[in-house]
């Protein structure tokens, strides 16, 4: 299932990451993992999909996160990191809008930072 919400997180050993814009951020140290992580943010029509699940099937970050083979977040903007550096060669550019589709090999983290727009402007209307 594909969630939505800001904040919505997943958690799992691989993922598979589409957008129009990848951006690498400076690996860091990672305090609850104790490991060196290596950060990432996904623009514009930005997808994350679990491939491999956590086993066993326990969250690492948060406690909320979604951790089901195929769960997966959707949004404009999604941040996360992976315990191994994204290479170029996961790098796959398909299609005429130059869609990228990413591989995460190891424990990988991703949560929404921005939902769509459009899911913004339909709670706004709801509300009114």
């Amino acid at each position: 299932m594909i969630y939505f919400k800001n904040n919505d997180s997943i958690e799992g050993i691989s993922f598979s990451l589409c957008c129009r814009k990848f951006i690498n951020m400076m690996p860091t140290n990672d305090p609850i993992l104790s490991k060196m992580v290596f950060n990432f943010v996904i623009k514009n029509f930005a997808k994350a999909v679990i491939e491999k699940e956590l086993s066993p099937e326990k969250a690492i970050i948060r406690e909320t996160s979604y951790l089901n083979k195929d769960d997966g977040i959707q949004g404009d903007i999604i941040s996360g990191f992976s315990i191994k550096p994204i290479s170029r060669e996961t790098l796959i550019h398909r299609g005429s809008h130059r869609a990228k589709y990413i591989i995460t090999k190891k424990f990988s983290f991703a949560k929404i930072d921005r939902e769509w727009r459009a899911i913004s402007l339909k709670k706004v209307t709801e509300v009114i």
